[in-house]
């Protein structure tokens, strides 16, 4: 890895069986590195902070970047949600509870878990994003609940009878390196509850990018306070893919999907957007 720069700190983790590269402060964020977009100086000129951070930032994704193997039992596309199909955001809800899981794919009106303050942080980080210079960018400046018109890229997949959807908030397509940058923005300080609970969701994009482009994947975490790199190259995560995705077609049982979410002693019930359907939610 390179670590030539002055401008932050890059820490090496591991969590969640996978290698994790931590960004402080997010580059995005530093003063000087945003604004207009980003080109190289004049011939001559002092690089400017902002330069400094894109070539590091350029290099950094060669070198975070992955080919991910791929599920034998998923046939991916770009698109076609018609028929009977399910978020891949439903992965994060069956980490947290197999009831929300349950609730999510009869899609059950709940409320929605967002907050305006981190709907703008979300569109925020797309801008500040797309001042980088890319081959192709998809962005997808809206959330569930706040869904606006997107330019966003949708990536499914059918494992036999379940077919998942998803909407990467980011992925940005460079020729030079050539690789994706995928990017899901969160405004959360606890990074390691996030890639806890979203880990699977994030291998789907990156599966799923790979099949359409055929470009290397760099797969990210965009936070208020860090930028998180996360490589999956490991032959493992697609067969944990489908394994998740085989349990996910279980919790279509309320009864079974009850009785899993009894044994999970952690439910975050208060803060579950079905809190006022579950029954677990009132013991």
């Amino acid at each position: 890895m390179t670590y030539g720069t002055t401008d932050f700190e890059i820490r090496q983790e591991e969590c969640c069986n996978a290698t994790v590269y931590l960004v402080y402060p997010n580059p995005f964020m530093l003063e000087g590195s945003t604004g207009r977009r980003l080109r190289r100086s004049r011939r001559g000129s002092p690089k400017s902070s902002r330069e400094r951070i894109q070539q590091w930032l350029y290099r950094f994704l060669k070198e975070t970047s992955f080919e991910p193997f791929l599920s034998l039992k998923a046939s991916w596309r770009r698109g076609g949600q018609e028929g009977q199909w399910f978020w891949a955001r439903t992965l994060d809800d069956l980490a947290s509870c197999p009831l929300r899981a349950y609730y999510s794919l009869v899609q059950a009106k709940g409320s929605i878990p967002y907050t305006i303050a981190g709907f703008e942080f979300q569109r925020k980080a797309i801008r500040l994003l797309k001042t980088l210079e890319y081959f192709e960018a998809f962005a997808d400046p809206g959330i569930r609940g706040f869904r606006t018109s997107s330019e966003g890229l949708s990536v499914c997949a059918s494992f036999g009878e379940i077919r998942l959807c998803g909407r990467p908030d980011f992925v940005g397509l460079f020729s030079n390196p050539f690789v994706t940058w995928v990017v899901e923005v969160v405004q959360t300080s606890d990074w390691r509850k996030t890639l806890q609970r979203s880990i699977y969701r994030l291998d789907f994009y990156a599966q799923g990018i790979f099949e359409l482009f055929g470009l290397p994947i760099s797969l990210s975490i965009f936070a208020p306070e860090a930028l998180i790199w996360i490589v999956l190259e490991d032959h493992k995560w697609a067969i944990e893919l489908e394994k998740r995705v085989e349990e996910l077609n279980g919790m279509l049982d309320f009864e079974i999907a009850l009785k899993r979410a009894k044994r999970v002693s952690n439910r975050p019930c208060q803060s579950c957007a079905y809190k006022r359907l579950c029954p677990l939610s009132k013991e």
